[in-house]
């Protein structure tokens, strides 16, 4: 295995309910500058959104805000990837 397979960031797909709605999920992980994770997520086809982690409160939050998802959507998707990144530092 060369280095950059070891590397590649894999992309995770997962389902959330929000107001009795299926949304599929797409996140891939990804750091900036070797030290700090973030995410490039999509939902059910929308544009791309970065989330990341916030160093002050230690949670997963939209960074790029030019673009906002509905509130629930948002906050349900940053709560994944906080359950996911919790589990990759553990």
């Amino acid at each position: 295995m060369n280095k950059r397979s070891r590397n590649k960031a894999r992309t995770e797909y997962f389902d959330l309910m929000i107001e009795g709605r299926q949304i599929a999920v797409s996140a891939t992980p990804y750091l900036i500058n070797g030290l700090e994770t973030r995410f490039r997520v999509s939902y059910s086809g929308s544009p791309v959104y970065i989330f990341g982690l916030d160093s002050e409160t230690h949670q997963v939050k939209l960074i790029d805000s030019s673009m906002m998802p509905p509130v629930q959507i948002r906050d349900a998707i940053a709560a994944r990837l906080e359950k996911m990144e919790n589990r990759r530092a553990a």
